[in-house]
Parts: structure tokens; C-alpha cells; sequence
């Protein structure tokens, strides 16, 4: 098998078994960038990956995985002697792309480490900045390396990268009630152990503040979307499968947001191993 067969392999099974919608993405993308989409949203899942949930993750495992990366990261032509799939991929993209930048898989990185060194998300602002830096910093990488670099495309990248994680954050909380923001447990009188037993009602209202930032972040998405002059046939096509998830997972919601169980309910059986 040849290595090219290797890192692409490697890539695709890692987003078909923790980001479908960016594995189906592959195949809306111009196939001349169909390799660029797989490798970076790859390397996000690989180092948004949690091995186990966030209240026992091994910190000192975290620091490991984002140090190899970086160390790999930092030489120009990628170590050598490294041996990982991805760092093929990565390597073959550096030097098919002139315009990919390392500082983005460097802010993949950082959000990373961040984000583990929290013991809790102690408000929406603190998973919106990890999305960012995650989903976002993905679409940034993905974008420039294609050449396309303008405000209202990184404006877009941003909302939607936020929006992005915000729904995989809501479809995170059912397997790991833990990571709900303190500050919202605080306000409605909600702690771990009383959470499992609440009613849909007391649920609901502290859902409804998550709502909030969802649907401000992808309104701005949808009339950014619409203002495209650059290159939009391509930019489009990097937004398209992440818009679509949140579209679908917000129609599904309702317009008055959730009036049901948060941890009954089978919307929110998705893959959430990413958050």
C-alpha cells in the first residue's frame, strides 16, 4: 500500500467515525482541494479527539499529543523520523499549497491544551473561544491555503465555527452532563447529581440561553453568506457541511428552541467525543 493510500485512508476513517458532515464534505469540495479538506479537518478531529470524558482527561497525555504536534509542526519539512499518517498528509499539503499556514494547525493546538487545562466550562464564552479555536481555526486553514483570504469569509469561518461547536457541545451534554456551563447550573439551581432527574421545564429554560448564541451566530452567517464576492463557488463549499449540521440540528430544535429532556432526548445522539 502506498503511503499516499496511507494518510488518506487514515483521514477519512477519522472523520467518518467522529465528523460525518466533514466526511461527506469531501465530496462537495473541488477535488483539487479534496486532499487540503480531508488532512486539516482530519488533524482537528485528531487533536480535538478526547480519549476519555473531560472530567478525567490525563493532562499529562494532552500536553504529550499537542508537543508531538508541535514539535513535528515546528521543523520546516515536518520531523522525519516522526512516523503518523497524518504527518504525510500534512507534509504532501505544505508543499501542494503554498499559501497553508502552520499558525492555524498551531491554534488547533493551543485551543487544545487550553481547553484541557479547564476544569469546567464555567460559562458560553469558554466554549465558544475552544470552537474557535478548534472549528474555526479548521475553515481559516482550509480557506487561505485554497487563497482565499478576505474579511467576510474569515467573519463566516468565525460564526460558523462557533455555531459549529456550540451544537456539538449541546449533543455532547447528554453522554457528559458535567461540561454544562457553572454559571447557568449556578442560576437555575442545577448541580450534576440533581441534573439526571430534572424535568424537561427546568431544562428548558437553561437551554434556551444556549439557544441564544446559536441562532445570533448563524443568522450572521446567513447574511454574511449571501454577500460572498470572492471566490464564493469555492468558500461555499468549505462552509456548506458544517451550515448544513447546524441548520438541520436548529430546524429539528424548533424556532422556540427545546421543551423536552435533554438527556432523553435522540437528537442529541451524535458523535461527541470532539467536545
Amino acid at each position: 500500500m502506498s503511503q499516499s493510500i496511507s494518510w488518506k485512508g487514515h483521514c477519512s476513517g477519522l472523520l467518518r467515525q467522529f465528523d460525518y458532515s466533514a466526511y461527506l464534505g469531501g465530496y462537495l469540495v473541488d477535488p483539487k482541494y479534496k486532499d487540503l479538506w480531508l488532512v486539516v479537518k482530519a488533524f482537528a478531529v485528531e487533536v480535538a479527539l478526547r480519549r476519555s470524558s473531560k472530567n478525567q482527561e490525563d493532562m499529562s497525555a494532552v500536553m504529550g499529543r499537542v508537543a508531538f504536534w508541535k514539535d513535528n509542526l515546528q521543523d520546516s519539512n515536518l520531523l522525519k523520523g516522526a512516523k503518523h499518517p497524518l504527518l504525510d498528509g500534512l507534509t504532501w499539503c505544505l508543499n501542494r499549497y503554498p499559501n497553508m499556514e502552520k499558525y492555524f494547525l498551531n491554534r488547533i493546538l493551543d485551543a487544545r491544551l487550553a481547553d484541557a487545562q479547564r476544569q469546567a466550562y464555567y460559562n458560553l464564552d469558554e466554549v465558544e473561544e475552544y470552537a474557535e479555536g478548534i472549528h474555526s481555526s479548521a475553515m481559516y486553514c482550509i480557506l487561505h491555503a485554497m487563497g482565499i483570504d478576505t474579511t467576510d469569509t474569515d467573519h463566516i469561518a468565525s460564526h460558523l465555527g462557533k455555531v459549529f461547536g456550540l451544537v456539538k457541545y449541546i449533543k455532547a451534554v447528554e453522554k457528559n452532563p458535567s461540561i454544562l456551563p457553572q454559571d447557568l447550573l449556578y442560576k437555575h439551581s442545577l448541580n450534576q447529581h440533581r441534573l439526571s432527574s430534572e424535568t424537561a421545564i427546568d431544562i428548558e429554560d437553561l437551554l434556551e440561553e444556549i439557544a441564544v448564541p446559536c441562532h445570533q451566530h448563524f443568522e450572521e452567517v446567513k447574511r454574511l453568506w449571501s454577500n460572498l464576492q470572492s471566490k464564493p463557488r469555492l468558500a461555499k463549499q468549505v462552509f456548506l457541511p458544517s451550515a448544513i449540521e447546524v441548520d438541520s440540528f436548529l430546524k429539528h430544535s424548533n424556532p422556540g428552541w427545546l421543551p423536552f429532556n435533554i438527556l432523553k432526548a435522540s437528537i442529541l445522539k451524535s458523535s461527541s467525543a470532539l467536545l
